[in-house]
């Protein structure tokens, strides 16, 4: 236990005595306040020759010059003690202090005897005793400069970057509390070091390197933890270490880079384009291949491929084969990427030529009665026949074939005659008192059709009765039994009423005064807009008939493109010519200028075919 001795010639009835005074301490060290409390053990006294007996002490203790203790202040009898040549220890000389280190540690206190509090002026100015009948005083002044024990105090982080990114300079500073202190940084990650460096001085300067990534594949940002411990002049390491926190982020280039080919698209042609090279609309997918050979991680550090993907036209394949879907038409803009395990990406982006597949187109037609050689003829026993084909070449990968078939009215239609655009070709023979069916046909080999009618009318008659009188008709010959028929480019003008006893068969058009109302089985309007209204149908219903139908098993039946079908398209009429040959359900997909059905087909047929948009 620490102590400071005072010693004095004090004086005496019988000349100088010689008294010690002796005062005890402790000390108990605040680091985080860097002071220590000063704790009195007691003040202890003697006299070295003589034994005097009992005294009564008057003064005080002070440290720093504030009283820690007083003794008997202004009376003449009150703190005793039995002073002989033995230490005796003076009744209630404790207390404290709190005395403040410097920044390096080391500190010290002044310790004084002085006058007691409220001392009276036989005892002003000193410390002492009195016996019985005189005094004996020790003189003041009495002080003592007493250091503490030194507490030596580690440097504190002054500043530290909170978040830095890889490649990025930073600078750690501390601040020294010794001159001659010297620094060691270590920068960790959960239980892992990432790096130690070299002693310093107040300052550290370093760069992040990317290597720190190398055991965190997954991690984008670590958190980091900086760890300073300092050191004296001669290299023992002072108090503990003092620590910042930081988090370290990957840089926007820690991610996988892209060489030619790492990816490659290709046409995926199947059904009706099966076999057909490059990329054609309505038909293909671009499937994507990747090289991983190509794509270099060096800079992600740790990483690896995670995964890859390809998007097209609003949609993203993430799994193999990496197809998009069914592309349209002009060009295709395709987008590869590859994702790494800390979710890191990069990517390409191609434009795909996309060859435009419309169905074949049939204009100029032209269909009528003739003669043997193909001279028009109203009561000819032939049919000319001549129309232009147009249809979607694929660079050469594509043929149309164009024919014609005739069928007297209600009958079957006959063989084919191939046909060949723009070129009048003569079908027959034919009755000139019978009417006929002309049905134009095209069919391309990507399931691509088209078709055409015509009507061809009997040779002209004023009137014409059937050979047994069953039946009558007038401006063309009389073709079904019962039946009272007239010229379809002939109108019927009646003056007065028609009642009409059974039912009413109206090919064409029929004029009313004012609309037929809705619940009469009308439109409730004059136009097809008002129509359209009053039978709430939001966008026109398209009508298409005699659509070819090619026999299939369980694969795609009939194809219709138009530039007017999208996604939104729906078939809401679909009805198969008489025989069908269908087999089982039926089902269809629209996109972007087509829609397909898919099925199983026993045998070539045609169908008439509504559209409409979702929401009618």
């Amino acid at each position: 236990m620490p102590s400071v001795l005072f010693t004095r010639k004090c004086p005496s009835v019988n000349g100088y005595v010689n008294v010690d005074v002796l005062v005890g301490y402790a000390e108990s060290y605040d680091a985080d306040a860097n002071r220590t409390t000063v704790t009195l053990t007691g003040v202890q006294i003697r006299e070295r020759e003589h034994h005097v007996g009992s005294v009564v002490i008057k003064g005080s203790v002070r440290i720093n010059g504030a009283t820690i203790c007083s003794f008997s202040p202004g009376t003449s009898s009150g703190t005793q003690v039995n002073l002989s040549t033995s230490y005796s220890t003076i009744p209630g000389s404790t207390g404290s202090a709190l005395v403040e280190h410097n920044e390096d540690g080391t500190g010290s206190f002044t310790l004084t005897l002085a006058e007691a509090v409220n001392a009276t002026s036989s005892f002003t100015g000193c410390f002492g005793y009195k016996d019985p009948g005189y005094k004996v005083g020790i003189l003041t002044p009495a002080n003592r400069t007493v250091a503490l024990t030194a507490q030596p105090r580690a440097s504190a982080i002054l500043s530290c970057a909170a978040a830095a990114e890889t490649l990025e300079s930073c600078l750690l500073v501390m601040e020294k509390r010794s001159p001659s202190y010297r620094h060691a940084a270590v920068f960790s990650c959960l239980s892992d070091t990432l790096y130690t460096s070299e002693l310093f001085d107040s300052s550290l300067s370093f760069t992040v390197p990317r290597s720190w990534f190398a055991a965190y594949p997954t991690r984008a940002s670590l958190p980091v933890t900086v760890s300073v411990q300092t050191y004296n002049a001669g290299g023992d390491a002072v108090g503990a270490p003092v620590t910042a926190a930081m988090t370290v982020t990957a840089d926007a280039l820690m991610r996988p880079k892209l060489s030619a080919g790492w990816a490659v698209l290709t046409p995926l042609n199947t059904g009706a384009v099966a076999g057909l090279s490059g990329y054609i609309r309505g038909f293909s997918r671009a499937a994507a291949a990747f090289d991983p050979t190509k794509i270099d991680m060096s800079d992600a550090v740790g990483a690896s491929i995670a995964s890859y993907s390809v998007s097209c036209q609003g949609a993203t394949d993430g799994e193999s084969p990496y197809l998009t879907g069914v592309l349209g038409g002009g060009s295709a803009a395709v987008v590869c990427t590859v994702t790494d395990s800390r979710g890191r990406s990069a990517s390409e982006s191609f434009v795909l030529p996309v060859m435009d597949c419309a169905a074949p187109q049939l204009t100029e037609p032209a269909v009528f009665r003739c003669d043997a050689n193909g001279a028009a003829d109203d009561e000819g026993s032939r049919l000319s026949v001549c129309v232009r084909l147009s249809y979607s070449p694929l660079d050469g990968q594509n043929a149309c074939t164009l024919s014609a078939a005739f069928a007297a009215a209600g009958g079957s239609y006959g063989p084919e005659t191939a046909l060949v655009s723009g070129t009048p070709a003569v079908l027959g023979p034919v009755s000139p008192d019978l009417s006929y069916v002309v049905r134009i046909t095209a069919a391309d080999a990507v399931g691509g059709t088209a078709a055409y009618y015509e009507t061809i009318p009997t040779r002209r008659w004023a009137m014409k009765f059937r050979p047994d009188g069953s039946g009558v008709a007038f401006g063309k010959a009389a073709e079904t039994d019962g039946r009272f028929e007239v010229t379809e480019d002939w109108d019927a003008v009646f003056g007065g009423d028609v009642e009409i006893g059974g039912d009413a068969d109206i090919a064409g058009g029929m004029s009313l005064g004012t609309p037929l109302p809705v619940s009469s089985g009308g439109t409730g309007a004059d136009s097809a807009a008002g129509a359209r209204a009053a039978l709430g149908i939001a966008s026109p219903v398209r009508y298409y008939p005699a659509q070819v139908v090619a026999a299939a098993s369980n694969a795609e039946i009939l194809r219709i493109t138009d530039a007017s079908i999208t996604a939104d398209t729906v078939c809401i009429g679909c009805v198969f010519a008489d025989p069908a040959y269908v087999s089982g359900d039926v089902t269809w997909q629209s996109g972007s200028g087509y829609i397909a059905f898919t099925g199983t087909v026993t045998a070539a047929t045609a169908a008439d075919v509504i559209l409409a948009k979702k929401g009618n």
